[in-house]
């Protein structure tokens, strides 16, 4: 399987994610800490659990991960810090905004993960919705809880404690999630059906806290996210399965809405450059 026109779109992503973010102080240490970070909660929780693997024609592997991989990382984690802070309006402290960074990171790699499975990008060796095992999903989003955790709360000078005490968090919380529950839930695939209610219901409460907030991301943020969305829009209309489009479509109301709000004149609410809702300039 040849993946270079699918690894030369990550580079894109992450162009595109830099060349948007690159008046914000600090965003390049931010950017190059979670590529390490990534790399290493993703080697590790590969070698100790082996429920994944990555195709064989990903190129540039740092042992059992491409590195094009860890690329995109950054935007998925900063972009739904970006999220938190609009929705939390300053309150929660950090733990608080690692808790909801994490919860939207599980929304979008409720996505992601079936439509690259779809497209053979990785497998799983654990049954679930659309070939993704819900703790395939939920590892996402603890690693970013992690991240956003340590980056809110270190001085700048000592982010890169991310690159130890991310994958140190994830182990932990994975661990404790597999023995404590998934471990003993019901081990066979879920009906899509299922899938496309579930996620319709967390779509629609999703929906509401952005309404209630008035909640709007500024267009450096929406085009950072339409970029990595065109990505994937890409691999499920070469998969075009009834099933996981109706799954796809569920995802895409709360996003329009942020998008919407943000773009329109003077939204209440729109997160500036800084992340904390005030324009660089105010």
């Amino acid at each position: 399987m040849t993946l270079w026109p699918l690894e030369l779109a990550c580079v894109a992503i992450l162009g595109i994610y830099a060349f948007l973010h690159r008046r914000e102080p600090g965003w390049l240490r931010e950017v190059a800490w979670l590529i390490v970070a990534a790399l290493v909660g993703e080697d590790t929780c590969i070698r100790a659990y082996g429920f994944y693997q990555y195709a064989p024609g990903w190129h540039l592997r740092v042992d059992h991960v491409p590195l094009l991989i860890a690329t995109i990382w950054p935007a998925v984690v900063l972009s739904a810090r970006a999220i938190a802070r609009l929705l939390l309006k300053g309150r929660g402290g950090a733990v608080g905004l690692a808790a909801l960074t994490g919860l939207l990171v599980v929304f979008d790699a409720a996505l992601i993960e079936p439509v690259a499975v779809a497209s053979g990008l990785w497998t799983w060796n654990e049954p679930g919705i659309f070939g993704v095992p819900p703790v395939g999903i939920l590892g996402w989003g603890l690693f970013a809880a992690g991240s956003a955790y340590v980056l809110e709360r270190v001085p700048a000078r000592a982010s890169g404690l991310v690159v130890l005490a991310a994958p140190v968090f994830t182990h932990l919380t994975l661990l404790a999630s597999w023995w404590g529950l998934l471990r003993w839930l019901p081990r066979s695939p879920v009906a899509p059906v299922w899938g496309v209610a579930a996620i319709a219901l967390c779509s629609l409460a999703y929906f509401a806290a952005v309404r209630a907030r008035r909640a709007g991301l500024p267009r450096h943020e929406t085009l950072a996210r339409v970029a990595a969305t065109s990505f994937f829009a890409f691999l499920l209309a070469s998969h075009p399965e009834a099933w996981l489009l109706a799954y796809a479509a569920a995802f895409v109301p709360p996003h329009l809405l942020l998008s919407f709000q943000g773009w329109s004149p003077r939204p209440r609410n729109a997160v500036g450059r800084d992340g904390t809702g005030r324009s660089a300039a105010a």
